[in-house]
């Protein structure tokens, strides 16, 4: 819901419901954060950075104005965050296997990744064996070492379900989102609610994607994105009708 609250701020020119939004947003934000999950991290900075640098190219007038709000509604954030790391031992502690997770970028692949890579390995090597029809749903704990029941990657789960064409198609489609997004903002000169939400929600997955299982529609998480995804094959895509 994060691309609809952003989009919301920066159209209403109500001020009490910018603030209003912009606060649902912290909050959301806050929630994220404390999950102590750094995928959830990594997702919010994507859509955050995606969101700012279309809203930039095409909106600079409004842009310097509701950048400075956002900033000192993160600076607050931070002030909240600096007062609980103060208050309660348990947070701090809950903290540091992540920080530390994210300071081992130079340690290697295998401890950044949480220990994710030799499970993509592993998967590599079960999806040479069928390149071209993989293993259909049956689970990856089956073959896996550590009997994992997926691949921790949406790309190698869609590879491994039903080959390396599926991963393909699968690639294909996403940058088709992509490129149709930004294409129809272009030609309006200005973000648009629906082609702007598709095109986070398409970052988002990609970034989700490549460290966990956002494939199988029987993930009770991968059900948003898909939604969102058809928005394509919609008219309301392709409509400029003023954000109404």
């Amino acid at each position: 819901m994060l691309p609809f609250l952003l989009f919301g701020f920066v159209r209403t020119t109500n001020q009490s419901q910018k603030m209003f939004i912009l606060a649902i947003f912290m909050g959301t934000i806050f929630v994220l954060v404390l999950t102590l999950f750094t995928t959830f991290w990594a997702v919010v900075f994507v859509e955050l950075f995606v969101f700012m640098t279309f809203y930039f190219i095409y909106e600079r007038e409004t842009f310097r104005e509701n950048f400075r709000k956002i900033i000192v509604s993160f600076c607050v954030l931070l002030l909240v965050f600096f007062i609980l790391f103060n208050v309660s031992e348990n947070i701090v502690s809950g903290f540091v296997p992540q920080f530390a997770q994210l300071s081992s970028v130079t340690d290697g692949a295998k401890e950044f990744t949480n220990k994710r890579w030799h499970i993509w390995l592993e998967a590599i090597e079960w999806i040479k064996k069928r390149p071209f029809c993989g293993y259909g749903w049956e689970s990856f704990a089956k073959y896996s070492l550590e009997q994992r029941s997926h691949t921790h990657s949406a790309w190698t789960q869609a590879a491994w379900t039903a080959g390396i064409p599926a991963a393909v198609m699968l690639i294909s489609f996403i940058l088709t989102c992509i490129i149709y997004s930004i294409k129809q903002m272009h030609q309006h000169k200005r973000i648009l609610m629906i082609p702007l939400v598709v095109l986070i929600a398409v970052c988002a997955y990609i970034t989700i994607g490549c460290l966990d299982d956002v494939f199988r529609a029987s993930r009770r998480v991968t059900f948003p994105y898909w939604v969102i995804f058809t928005f394509p094959l919609t008219p309301i895509f392709y409509d400029d009708f003023e954000d109404k």
